[in-house]
């Protein structure tokens, strides 16, 4: 008796698995299909990472934790976009508007806007591809599996590794500003959750872990991303009543990242994705009280600022300086006093660093910078 109302409470906890995966996989192509030329859609998505990064695969020494959350608000009203990007823990908040080949951001107070085509914000916005269902085929899911019950519509995919890289590609790169020029993809295993009814899918979540090489540091990332999907073909663009003001101030044709062609236009894509500039030639990006990036246009130095100390990366030489340490990452030689593990890995950070918005803007020679 005792062991058949254990069965009985396991069917009524986690359901029974016993589906057909070919109706399933065919039930969610036909709702994904609903998603790919949608109308108007307002989604919200909250992605958790925590990032543990190591000299390389078989180091024991852990060099960094970073855990950082990005809760992303997005509307679509035909040809209309709003998005609005939360970062924690620093606090970090932009606000950017599409109408009209128009790009109005609002980003700690300061409003400016600029000409921008449709393609061209879509593109430089790469987040947007990560809010909508993935596209699945059949040889993608190695098995379903029925969690729970939501209205009895509830899956978890488990995918291959061809559809878990596909997943990296078009969704967590976006988040964590990695892509396939500056990482290295080692292994990765994700689940994908999916909520669905008759009419539409509901929500998705993403649940894994990759690993891999960043330029020159090992990273472990574990990765959850949930988004949830509502008022598919009728949502509105909430506009502010005061929109015209952003032209008060307008980026000149320069922040088109793809064409920079000098370091005024590269100081035009800093200016865009949230530098200040707070001296003549010295731009600086405050994620918070503790992290800042600086770059310094006099002495061709970037300067990564964490918890007090500066990780100075000389991009002319390629050189970086800390505390009386002094590397050379052309040699990896250290040139003065001795420099312990974790300041040559922070000044990898620093150089990568640099190098992340060198490679975001398109800039093809650094000598352009000059």
């Amino acid at each position: 008796m005792k062991k058949i109302l254990v069965i009985v409470l396991i069917f009524m906890l986690f359901g029974c698995n016993n589906l057909n995966n070919d109706e399933v996989i065919s039930e969610y192509k036909t709702l994904y299909e609903n998603y790919k030329n949608v109308e108007s859609i307002n989604v919200k998505s909250e992605n958790d990472f925590i990032i543990t990064t190591k000299f390389d695969e078989t180091s024991t020494e852990i060099l960094d934790v970073n855990e950082r959350s990005i809760i992303l608000d997005y509307t679509k009203s035909d040809s209309q976009y709003n998005v609005n990007v939360k970062t924690l823990p620093d606090g970090l908040e932009l606000n950017s508007w599409h109408l009209d080949d128009t790009t109005y951001i609002e980003n700690e107070g300061l409003k400016f806007s600029y000409e921008e085509s449709l393609e061209e914000f879509i593109l430089s916005h790469k987040i947007l591809s990560s809010v909508y269902p993935l596209e699945l085929e059949k040889e993608d899911i190695l098995g379903i599996s029925k969690p729970s019950s939501v209205d009895g519509k509830m899956y978890e995919f488990k995918l291959s590794s061809d559809a878990a890289k596909k997943l990296v590609l078009n969704n967590i790169y976006n988040y964590i500003s990695y892509n396939d020029n500056i990482f290295e993809l080692v292994d990765i295993d994700a689940k994908y959750k999916v909520v669905m009814n008759t009419n539409s899918i509901i929500s998705t979540s993403i649940v894994g872990t990759m690993e891999g090489f960043f330029i020159n540091e090992y990273v472990l990332v574990k990765f959850e991303e949930t988004n949830e999907y509502s008022n598919l073909n009728s949502a509105l663009i909430d506009i502010p009543e005061d929109i015209e003001l952003f032209k008060l101030y307008i980026l000149d044709d320069g922040s088109n990242v793809d064409t920079i062609k000098n370091k005024e236009d590269f100081i035009q894509y800093l200016l865009k994705v949230g530098y200040k500039k707070t001296s003549d030639n010295l731009y600086v990006l405050s994620a918070n009280d503790i992290l800042k990036y600086t770059f310094d246009f006099d002495n061709k130095v970037y300067i990564l600022k964490d918890n007090g100390i500066s990780y100075e990366y000389y991009w002319d030489e390629d050189l970086g300086i800390s505390n009386g340490c002094t590397y050379d990452f052309t040699q990896t030689t250290i040139y003065e006093n001795e420099c312990s593990n974790i300041q040559i890995f922070k000044l990898n950070v620093s150089k990568n660093s640099f190098f992340y918005d060198i490679l975001e803007s398109n800039l093809s020679d650094l000598n352009l910078l000059n």
